[in-house]
């Protein structure tokens, strides 16, 4: 049947429509011979990024990819359709082939319905968070352009565009710089507890004002949400505790961290060697 029905379309060009639905009877199994279908039809990459955006939305995601993989097959300069591509791949956990995404979402630069900030920010998280990716400086890069355009898909991202960009400051020593960014986060969305965590580390790590950093820790701490995740601050207090003599403060510290996650050696090791020294 598809085969007689491709032979009337040949015959027939202004069928448009028919090669639209050709294209979508041969998607299946037959890509390149959808591809070819759909680009002799009208349709528009905006229209098979919207069925892969449905299947994204309802966590379809080899579907997903399959759509967004056509959408920048039929347009190769389509930022919307390499974004949601890296969004998808994410989804899967293919880090690379995200950040490759990502990447050239931005090059191509040719953006419609998705903020191009956004996708700088997903490029710096790319390039900041994946241990196998990790390139500091293009992570920083990516973060400062998100900040320039200054077009995200909401607040949430920008402030975590300046959290991540203030977490590099800091691994690099510039602690009032990465004041500044935490600070800025905190503005944008008051309810990042990750933020408050790095802007305690580096107000000690320029001051070393111990009461300021218990502080804005302990507002961390209250933000956060319960999980195994929670154990970072009560670990980064103790730390602290223990690096000015606070031993007995330390102990408390880290034993609360290891009942969000008993299985972290290094907490460990810190408390019994803490508790071997204690004072009965």
């Amino acid at each position: 049947m598809t085969t007689r029905l491709q032979r009337s379309l040949e015959l027939s060009q202004n069928r448009r429509d028919g090669w639209r639905w050709l294209g979508i009877v041969f998607r299946e199994n037959r890509q390149e011979e959808a591809l070819l279908a759909w680009k002799k039809s009208d349709i528009m990459p905006g229209d098979i990024l919207w069925w892969g955006r449905q299947e994204f939305a309802a966590q379809q995601f080899s579907e997903a990819l399959s759509w967004f993989k056509t959408t920048v097959q039929l347009q190769p300069d389509y930022s919307d359709g390499w974004y949601e591509l890296g969004r998808t791949y994410l989804k899967i956990e293919d880090w690379g082939a995200a950040a490759s995404a990502f990447q050239q979402s931005v090059t191509v630069n040719n953006f419609s319905t998705v903020p191009k900030s956004s996708s700088y920010y997903h490029l710096g998280l790319s390039y900041q968070r994946y241990p196998s990716l990790r390139q500091p400086d293009a992570a920083f890069t990516a973060y400062t352009e998100a900040l320039y355009w200054d077009e995200f898909r909401n607040y949430q991202e920008e402030a975590d565009t300046y959290y991540g960009r203030a977490e590099l400051h800091r691994e690099n020593g510039r602690f009032e710089e990465a004041i500044h960014d935490y600070q800025q986060a905190i503005d944008i969305n008051p309810e990042h507890e990750w933020t408050y965590l790095g802007l305690a580390l580096a107000q000690y790590s320029l001051d070393g004002d111990l009461v300021q950093a218990e502080y804005t820790i302990k507002q961390a701490i209250s933000l956060w949400p319960e999980g195994i995740s929670k154990k970072w601050p009560y670990r980064s207090l103790g730390e602290l505790y223990k690096q000015t003599g606070q031993n007995a403060s330390a102990i408390e510290a880290f034993q609360q961290a290891l009942t969000y996650d008993p299985s972290d050696k290094y907490v460990q090791e810190l408390l019994d060697t803490l508790l071997l020294h204690a004072v009965p």
